[in-house]
C-alpha cells in the first residue's frame, strides 16, 4: 500500500495489461505488473488492486499454503558448473536482470555483454557473430520481441546458440522453441540453474 497520486479508474483497468504504462517515452516499459500478474497466476494464486485519486493505492495478493511437512530445512550448497571463459551477450530490457544476471556470469568468470533491447542486441552481435559462444535472451521485450530478436540473428548466423529466458511457462515459450532456439530457462532462476544450462550447452 501507498498513499500516493492513486491512478483512474480507467488506469486501474489496465494496469495488468503486457506494455500498457503511464509514463512518459523512454520511461517505463509497462511489463512489471504483467509480469507480477503472471507469476501469481502461474502460482494458483491472485492480486488485486484498489486505488483512488489523491489517496493511494493498495495491493492484495494470495497464494495458496504451501501443505507439504519439511523434512530437512538444510541445505548443502548447490554445486555450480565450470563455465569459465564463456563469452555471452545478454539481451533483456529490465537493467535489474542485465546487472544481476552479469553479476552472476562473471562470478562465474565469463565473459559478458549487454543490451537493453533487440536492436541493440542484435546490432552487437553483428559486429562480431562468431564471438559469442551463447546468447541469453528475454522472450517479452518492447520494441522487438524474443521471436523477432531470434529470427533476425539466425540471419546473421544460422548456427547461432540462443537460451530463451521468461516468466512465463515452457508451454507459452514452445513457438519460439521450435524455430530452433537451443533451450529455456525459466525467470527467476539461481546461478545454479544458470550454470546447468550454460554447460549442457557448452559441452554440445
Amino acid at each position: 500500500s501507498d498513499t500516493g497520486s492513486g491512478m483512474s479508474l480507467a488506469v486501474k483497468e489496465r494496469i495488468f495489461e503486457p506494455f500498457y504504462t503511464t509514463k512518459g517515452k523512454d520511461k517505463g516499459t509497462g511489463l512489471g505488473l504483467s509480469a507480477t500478474y503472471g507469476t501469481i497466476q502461474q502460482h494458483n494464486g491472485s492480486i488485486t488492486v484498489e486505488s483512488e485519486l489523491n489517496k493511494g493505492t493498495s495491493f492484495t495478493i494470495l497464494l495458496p499454503a504451501n501443505q507439504d511437512q519439511v523434512i530437512d530445512t538444510h541445505k548443502e550448497p548447490a554445486e555450480l558448473a565450470d563455465i569459465s571463459m564463456a563469452n555471452l551477450l545478454i539481451i533483456d530490457d529490465e537493467e535489474i536482470i542485465l546487472e544481476t544476471v552479469s553479476e552472476m556470469l562473471k562470478t562465474l568468470n565469463c565473459h559478458v555483454s549487454i543490451a537493453s533491447n533487440g536492436p541493440d542486441g542484435i546490432a552487437i552481435y553483428k559486429e562480431n557473430p562468431f564471438n559469442y559462444d551463447i546468447i541469453i535472451l528475454d522472450k517479452i521485450m518492447p520494441l522487438m520481441n524474443g521471436k523477432d530478436v531470434y529470427l533476425e540473428l539466425q540471419k546473421i548466423n544460422p548456427q547461432v546458440r540462443v537460451i530463451l529466458a521468461s516468466g512465463y511457462s515452457d508451454e507459452q515459450a514452445q513457438e519460439i522453441l521450435d524455430l530452433g532456439v537451443a533451450d529455456f530457462i525459466r525467470k527467476p532462476y539461481t546461478i545454479s540453474d544458470l550454470s546447468k544450462i550454460l554447460s549442457k550447452q557448452l559441452q554440445r
